[in-house]
This record gives C-alpha cells, structure tokens and sequence, in this order.
C-alpha cells in the first residue's frame, strides 16, 4: 500500500512543479505577445511615417532619412541660433562706448564674431 502512496505524492508533486511551470510560460507568453505589439505597432508607425524625397521605401532608408532630416532640422536651427547672435554682437559693438573699445572688449567681440561667421560660411549646405 505503500508504493501507490508514494506513487500519488510523486505524481501529485510533478503535476504542482508542471502547474507552476505552465503558470510561469504563460506569464512569459503574456509579456512577449505585449512587447510584439508595441514593435508592431512601432513598426506600422514608421511605415506610415511621412519622410519627404521617400514614398514606399524600405524601412531601413526610412529610418536613415528621417535620421538625415531630423540633422538637417537641427542644422537649420543651430544656423539661425548662430546668425541672431551675430545680428546681436553687431548692435553691440556698433553701441559700445569708446571707453569699452579702447580697453580691448571690441576685440573680443570682433573675434567671436569673426569665428560665428566663418562657422557659418563653412557650414553651407
């Protein structure tokens, strides 16, 4: 009587160890169909993303043109950034007193505009 007993309590432990293991595959299942649904998701909204110059292109020149784009965003506003500075060092030094630039203070206004407009002017395109 005692092999049927021991029997049960060693099936009876596989099936609890079988039950925790089913539980925790199907919380791993749960989490991964959750983050194939973001990715997807993800996916279809850079398929559906509108990058100018690129209509029905692969996903891989999408992401580096929109990279491309997103730079040459970031260019145009450094550049601009860069001129309004400019445009300010200009009213600057046209209003200093002469007291200011006899003591070398143009200077340096001069130099750092000199250095704006040379980044500007290699910059181009």
């Amino acid at each position: 009587m005692t092999d049927y007993r021991e029997a049960f309590q060693r099936q009876r432990a596989r099936a609890e160890r079988l039950a925790a293991e089913l539980a925790a595959a199907r919380a791993t299942n749960t989490r991964l169909h959750r983050r194939t649904q973001a990715a997807e998701s993800a996916l279809s909204e850079w398929r559906e993303m509108d990058v100018p110059n690129l209509r029905g292109g692969s996903l891989g020149r999408k992401v580096l043109a929109w990279g491309a784009m997103k730079l040459t965003e970031e260019r145009d506003a450094l550049r601009a950034a860069a001129e309004s500075a400019l445009e300010s060092i200009d009213l600057m030094s046209a209003s200093m007193p002469e007291s200011i630039c006899r003591d070398g203070a143009l200077g340096y206004f001069v130099g750092v505009r000199q250095e704006l407009r040379a980044a500007l002017k290699g910059g181009q395109g």
